[in-house]
């Protein structure tokens, strides 16, 4: 996605400057049709390029261009920039997770939680059975018997 947003970048900005030299080109000019004689009409066109108008029509339309074209490099740089802030979260989620669960584990067994002798699964005190195995707290020490 960054590189076709980087490449519509590059698109938008050749094809708002063809599109401004033409239309520059071809609306900057004034016509006027001259007729002279008496007996015989001869009708002229003269043409007379007003910059002022010219250089207006051109900018007109490059200005939306450049901006679009900012506009769709600076999402590219940003698309860019999540996807190495997702490489590195997908990286150390997996740790992170781990150094989380211990902590928790060793925070429920400070406030008098208990560990499963069976499978491991640190309970919270207010629990009567093991929320992994259903080993009932009252079985502890001596065996199950369900």
């Amino acid at each position: 996605m960054k590189k076709a947003c980087y490449g519509l970048g590059i698109f938008v900005i050749v094809a708002g400057l063809v599109g401004a030299v033409i239309l520059a080109h071809k609306l900057g000019v004034t016509v006027e049709i001259v007729t002279s004689g008496s007996y015989y009409k001869f009708t002229e066109t003269v043409s007379n390029r007003d910059w002022g108008t010219t250089i207006g029509i051109f900018v007109g339309v490059l200005f939306p261009s450049i901006v679009l074209a900012i506009i769709l490099f600076a999402l590219s740089d940003i698309l860019e920039k999540l996807d190495a802030q997702a490489t590195i979260i997908e990286k150390f989620t997996p740790l992170l997770k781990d150094m989380s669960n211990e902590a928790l584990d060793k925070q429920i067994l400070a406030d008098g939680g208990w560990k499963c002798p069976e499978c491991g699964k640190v309970n919270r005190f207010y629990t009567n059975e093991c929320s992994k195995c259903h080993l009932k707290k009252d079985y502890i020490g001596k065996g199950r018997t369900n």
